[in-house]
């Protein structure tokens, strides 16, 4: 196994790297094979290794995440013919790493692994980053896409839960048809769930989401902008024809003093509501009215 990348199976109860059969990256240990082929499910240790620094403050549990990230840095995707199991063909497979680099950098505002970022990077970290909307939009419209696209197959039809967001798969090459049709669109759930709640990776062992927004889905829309321990800023907009109440709970705010602001397009000159919010404890709510199908701006920050 190359160095400084963390394994999908350690046998038990030796402690041996992969299985007892097999590669160190096909341990075998599993019927239904390639269950534990790397990387498996190593984003689940990934996360927690950063919730532990998180935690604890201790640099040894960054290690494996900076390790791993310098062997993608290194080598990208241009090994197509590496061979298995080397570090040329783990980097190929270590794209996902930049979900959890990005929640470093939104948790510390440090850059350890801005390069990483850069590189790899999904529209709505981009976004974050550098403010450019179009792959976001591009992104959300193919997601909105898939959804318009057999419509009770993700919902009414739906006869396993767990595999609903599967079904465009079986319209994906040698599906059932030998080549893929290219109209049939696969949704992005992880980047509704980004653009909604903040949460710059994904949701499963370390969920960073800044926002909950109480009030019913339909006719709601929200994109977070910005998310940190001591500012808070996002568009809303409400597409039914009377105003809109609300409530927010904010989660990654630090306790304190915050002013508060909703502005909207369709008032240029002033705020539609504004007051101060005041944390002490950790989940904390805010009341406030949106008006019809206007764009609207929400902005919480620190005060006196």
């Amino acid at each position: 196994k190359p160095k400084g990348i963390i394994p999908s199976a350690i046998h038990w109860p030796d402690g041996q790297v992969g299985g007892i059969e097999g590669p160190w990256w096909d341990p075998h240990n599993h019927s239904a094979d390639p269950l534990y082929v790397w990387p498996s499910a190593m984003s689940m240790m990934t996360e927690s290794l950063l919730l532990t620094y998180h935690m604890t403050g201790d640099e040894k549990y960054l290690e494996p995440l900076k390790s791993m990230a310098r062997i993608r840095l290194e080598y990208g995707d241009g090994y197509g013919n590496a061979k298995p199991g080397s570090a040329e063909w783990c980097s190929t497979k270590l794209r996902s790493l930049s979900s959890v680099g990005a929640k470093f950098h939104f948790l510390t505002g440090e850059d350890d692994f801005d390069e990483l970022i850069e590189r790899d990077g999904g529209a709505y970290v981009q976004y974050r980053l550098g403010g450019d909307l179009k792959p976001l939009e591009k992104e959300l419209a193919e997601t909105a896409e898939a959804f318009r696209t057999n419509y009770p197959g993700y919902t009414s039809e739906v006869r396993y839960t767990d595999r609903v967001l599967r079904f465009p798969a079986v319209f994906g090459s040698n599906g059932i048809h030998p080549d893929a049709d290219p109209n049939i669109k696969t949704p992005n759930p992880s980047l509704l769930y980004s653009t909604l709640t903040g949460d710059p990776g994904d949701v499963g062992y370390f969920p960073m989401n800044a926002v909950r927004w109480l009030t019913e889905p339909r006719d709601f829309a929200a994109l977070v902008n910005e998310a940190r321990d001591d500012r808070f800023s996002a568009e809303l907009y409400h597409f039914g024809e009377n105003q809109r109440e609300l409530e927010i709970e904010f989660f990654l705010l630090a306790p304190g003093r915050y002013q508060w602001s909703v502005m909207s397009d369709g008032n240029p000159k002033g705020s539609l509501a504004n007051g101060i919010l005041d944390i002490q404890k950790e989940r904390n709510r805010l009341a406030i009215r949106l008006p019809a199908r206007q764009l609207c701006h929400l902005q919480v920050n620190a005060g006196p």
